[in-house]
């Protein structure tokens, strides 16, 4: 039994996701009192665990002026680890699914009197998605997200919306 599993899991780790997405970033909470909607954007390889299951990990770039229209930036990368459930597995039209982030933000905020310094804090993401075949070997996905960096003085949250494109590629 031990030897079929470890079988199967070396085959299926040979089947990768690569994807892209960007979208819109729209602040909650306080940060919500002080900056406009962002930008995001990342890639992600997933490793194809079973037709519905993948995990792997990626980076997320995000970037938001300041809500007062005043000189002031806030810019985020976010090396993660990234997992997702798929319920329809490469349907070809409807194939809704969650996913799940962890990872750290490096937050820089910057203005015209100067920078902050740069902070490393823990944040966590989760959202649905919706994945559909475009043709050629990708896929396209729509869906949403809710974010959260825990930083020490203040969380900051945010709601996305997401538009992606992946292609699944054997190694």
């Amino acid at each position: 039994m031990i030897l079929v599993f470890t079988v199967a899991m070396t085959a299926a780790a040979l089947d990768l996701d690569i994807a892209a997405n960007t979208g819109l970033s729209y602040p909650t909470g306080k940060w919500g009192n002080s900056l406009n909607t962002g930008l995001d954007g990342g890639v992600y390889a997933s490793w194809i665990a079973t037709p519905s299951l993948r995990a792997g990990l990626g980076v997320s770039f995000g970037v938001f002026g300041s809500g007062d229209q005043g000189a002031a930036s806030l810019t985020m990368v976010r090396p993660q680890v990234r997992a997702g459930y798929y319920f329809r597995p490469w349907g070809r039209v409807f194939n809704p699914g969650l996913l799940c982030s962890f990872g750290m933000c490096r937050s820089a905020l910057s203005n015209s009197g100067g920078t902050d310094p740069v902070t490393w804090d823990p944040f966590w993401s989760v959202g649905f998605r919706w994945n559909f075949s475009i043709g050629g070997g990708f896929r396209g996905e729509v869906g949403t997200d809710y974010s959260s960096i825990m930083a020490e003085l203040q969380t900051g949250d945010a709601f996305l919306l997401q538009l992606g494109l992946s292609r699944e590629v054997a190694i």
